[in-house]
This record gives structure tokens, C-alpha cells and sequence, in this order.
């Protein structure tokens, strides 16, 4: 059953005395956020609603731009090159007297005379750093000092001492046989009778017989 003072503090206090119950006074508890406490509605209090006074802004006037483009002055060239127009000949005249002034008074330097190249010592390693320097290819003699200069600054770098160079093996040699073979190279006759006598020692101690 509804009142005409449901929806308000009064409304739900009636319906707990008389044991009804009403869906528009619940609404607006829900709504209020109000409880019921010994028989009594309690809403909390509005908060007050703060009235701010808009001030009235007063629109800004702009000032139109005037046209700051002097003819006969730098600055009207550049304005003219901004604006994608061709400069006036005026403009070209001052720009142009301007460009001679700023020649006059930071004049070029004059050229220096080129650094004299100095003279390789072939077999060295400043040689060889002087053909790198001139985009030249190294000589032997330098090429080897320089080669020979990286070796032994790599061993010191690791503390070891440098392997002895290997001696080829002479010709009559199964080795011999084998490098005139990898220098795709005839093998001479000491060679080939080395490698047929080795061939038939190795077929012998496959066989178990005895030389």
C-alpha cells in the first residue's frame, strides 16, 4: 500500500508500524542510501552543493598581422622564398649585396700547400703502413715485415715462443709422393717408387707377411 508521503523519511516509518511494505519507499532508500535503525529511517545528509560563480571570459581580440614584407631588404627575400614566391628584383639586389658584405669581411682562407708525402722504406713496417696510407698494394719486402711484425707481437700477447718453420720432406718420399699430388703436379720417379714401395709394405702387414 502507498501513501502520499511515501518516498520520504516518513513513508517507510509508517509501513514498519502498520507491517507493510512498499516497493517505491525501498527505491528510495536504495536510492538515498538511508537504513532503518529501532523502528527509524536515517538518511545521511546531503552534501551541499557549492554555487561557483563562472567568470565571464572576455574574448581575446586579436590583432590582425600586418604584412612585415620590406621590399629591398633580406628580409623580404626570405619572406619572399617562404611564401613560395619569386623574389622581387629588389630583394635579389639586397640579398646579393648582403652575401658580397659577408665575403668581404670573413674572407676564404687561402689553400695550404699539400703535405709532402714522405718517402717508403721498403722492408720496414712504416713502409708497409705507408702503402695502406696511399691505397697502394704493399710490396713483398714490406709484407713480409709487416706479417713478420704481427707474428711476434701475437706470441708475446700469449707467452709462447714461436713454432720452428717445418721442413718439407725431399723427393723419394711417400710425402713428397702425396704433395706433388695436392699441387695436382706429375709425381717424378723417386716419388712413384716410393709410393709403390710403401703401398707394398702397408699390403704386406695387412697380410701378416714379413718384408
Amino acid at each position: 500500500m502507498s501513501y502520499n508521503h511515501c518516498g520520504t523519511p516518513a513513508g517507510p516509518e509508517s509501513h514498519i508500524r502498520n507491517g507493510e511494505s512498499c516497493q517505491v519507499c525501498k527505491d528510495w532508500m536504495k536510492q538515498v542510501g538511508a537504513k532503518i535503525v529501532k523502528g527509524k529511517v536515517i538518511a545521511p545528509k546531503p552534501k551541499p552543493v557549492k554555487v561557483t560563480k563562472q567568470r565571464e571570459s572576455k574574448p581575446k581580440l586579436r590583432q590582425p598581422r600586418t604584412s612585415d614584407l620590406i621590399h629591398g631588404t633580406t628580409a623580404g627575400y626570405h619572406k619572399h622564398r617562404s611564401r613560395g614566391e619569386t623574389p622581387c628584383q629588389p630583394c635579389k639586389d639586397a640579398n646579393a649585396e648582403y652575401a658580397r658584405a659577408l665575403r668581404r669581411k670573413n674572407p676564404p682562407k687561402p689553400a695550404q700547400n699539400p703535405r709532402q708525402l714522405a718517402e717508403i722504406v721498403h722492408g720496414t713496417v712504416a713502409g708497409a703502413s705507408l702503402h695502406k696510407y696511399r691505397g697502394e698494394k704493399p710490396c713483398d719486402s714490406c709484407r713480409e715485415a709487416m706479417n713478420a711484425y704481427c707474428r711476434k707481437r701475437y706470441y708475446e700477447k700469449r707467452g709462447s715462443a714461436p713454432k720452428a718453420p717445418r721442413t718439407l720432406a725431399p723427393c723419394g718420399t711417400e710425402s713428397a709422393y702425396r704433395r706433388h699430388i695436392r699441387a695436382n703436379e706429375t709425381p717424378c720417379e723417386p716419388c712413384k717408387e716410393a709410393s709403390r714401395r710403401d703401398s707394398k709394405e702397408r699390403y704386406d702387414r695387412k697380410v701378416g707377411k714379413t718384408a
